[in-house]
């Protein structure tokens, strides 16, 4: 992991994180996209939501990206959301999912949290691999239906 660098999205990595995206869902255009995060980069470095990073040290362009959010929980009090985890990387990207597991973690510490929640869309074989293997546990079911109009 320690050649993996994670860091909140800045400005200067719209674009380049955009490439994640659109290989990931290609229905997302980039305009979508800057809208979307556009409003997360003005928020403090202890905000409770945002997106982050993963690069490899010394490389421009991430491998990997996560959006995260804190929320208050009946159960447990305040829980750290993590979803649309990208993991990209032609070496491995099992590194890239354990980096931002790592930093996850240790954001859910500085806000408070003692639970981290996340979500691994379907086809996300690596990032169910990366939390199990960082001690996280299935805790439910996540249950969908698109409505249409």
């Amino acid at each position: 992991m320690a050649d993996i660098v994670v860091e909140p999205l800045t400005p200067d990595q719209i674009g380049p994180a955009y490439t994640l995206v659109f290989h990931t869902d290609p229905a997302i255009d980039f305009a979508a996209w800057k809208r979307l995060v556009r409003p997360m980069l003005r928020l403090a470095p202890s905000a409770r939501q945002g997106v982050m990073i993963a690069r490899r040290t010394g490389q421009r362009f991430p491998c990997g990206l996560v959006w995260y959010r804190r929320e208050r929980d009946l159960g447990h009090g305040p829980v750290l959301w993590a979803e649309h985890f990208i993991a990209m990387d032609l070496l491995d990207p099992t590194p890239v999912v354990a980096a931002l597991v790592k930093e996850l973690e240790d954001l859910a510490q500085r806000l408070g949290c003692k639970v981290v929640r996340s979500v691994a869309h379907r086809r996300s074989t690596t990032v169910c691999a990366g939390l199990l293997a960082a001690g996280h546990q299935q805790g439910g079911v996540l249950f969908q239906k698109t409505v249409e109009d």
